[in-house]
């Protein structure tokens, strides 16, 4: 699959942002996952999380592995948890209409980053 391609073939950065948007609405309906947002400001997370998805679908690097870890590690994230947010991310995918490849791609990357974000059990 051409990475460069899939930001252009999803309808670029604005909906990328309404994906997001989407997505972080379901995660705080999530009881599991409500704890780790509670303090959180959502309105600079999605900015956040747009801009690295976006970036992830263009083609570059988005953040660092190391980085990622730090961001994560305090949070306590188990497993279930983690695969709880994989479902969503592809439930809402599916959801705008996603192409299965371009679905496979970004939940793919996603989960490739389990080690990276999970830090209990």
């Amino acid at each position: 699959m051409n990475r460069t391609t899939v930001l252009a073939r999803v309808g670029g950065f604005a909906r990328v942002r309404l994906v997001v948007e989407e997505f972080y609405d379901r995660v705080l309906d999530c009881p599991s996952l409500q704890r780790h947002f509670a303090d959180v400001d959502m309105a600079r997370l999605v900015d956040h999380q747009t801009k690295l998805i976006a970036g992830l679908m263009a083609g570059g690097e988005v953040i660092d592995d190391g980085h990622l870890q730090r961001a994560h590690q305090r949070l306590r994230i188990t497993g279930p948890e983690f695969d709880t947010l994989h479902q969503l991310l592809r439930d809402v995918l599916e959801a705008f209409d996603y192409e299965t490849g371009d679905v496979e791609f970004i939940c793919g990357e996603f989960a490739q980053r389990r080690r990276l974000v999970v830090s209990a059990p």
